[in-house]
């Protein structure tokens, strides 16, 4: 494997987070941004449970 640094002028970064009784919706929404974003976006989703 080879990892090459490259120079940026702006990052993002952040967290939103929702309740699990909209995880549909939010999964869903996620799903339709996702299909019109360009492939420079790196994006992840997750359901992390908490007690």
């Amino acid at each position: 494997m080879e990892i090459e640094l490259v120079p940026v002028s702006h990052l993002f970064g952040g967290t939103l987070s929702f309740d699990a009784s909209i995880a549909t919706e939010v999964f869903q929404a996620y799903d339709q941004w996702t299909s019109t974003v360009p492939n420079e976006i790196t994006s992840s989703a997750a359901v992390v449970p908490f007690s």
